[in-house]
């Protein structure tokens, strides 16, 4: 409560990784302490939100999470669906979601390149075809 008083009277804005739902956040991020981390990402924003603060969500699309986007596109905004986590926030209100791309820090091979591309970019179509339904 003290921080989320301090954001909050300092404009702070917060920025929250989801790299995904599930055990696809864990498999994605890796935790040192090999403690999973998606119910806890989940519970604070749930309470980033019911403080009133101000924040959005980012997530990074990649070869290994692509399949996972149209469920975090669900999980963030489709208040019908069962495993939208807001369905228990005091404010409602829209949540900004940015959408990252992965690209590789060292040189790969051009196949390999287009290979993870593509697999991206089915995730990132299935994403939206998600919201077009919604």
């Amino acid at each position: 409560e003290k921080k989320a008083q301090f954001f909050k009277q300092n404009n702070i804005s917060l920025s929250v990784s989801l790299w995904g739902t599930g055990s696809v956040q864990d498999n994605s991020r890796k935790p040192r302490n090999k403690m999973e981390t998606y119910e806890v990402i989940t519970k604070n924003i749930s309470a980033i939100d019911n403080f009133g603060l101000d924040y959005s969500v980012n997530y990074v699309l990649t070869p290994a999470n692509a399949h996972n986007f149209p469920e975090f596109i669900e999980t963030m905004w489709d208040i019908n669906s069962p495993k939208f986590i807001g369905k228990n926030w005091s404010n409602k209100h829209p949540v900004t979601v940015f959408i990252a791309f992965f690209r590789p820090q060292s040189g790969i091979s051009k196949e390999l390149s287009e290979k993870m591309y593509s697999i991206m970019l089915k995730g990132l179509n299935r994403g939206f075809s998600k919201i077009k339904q919604m």
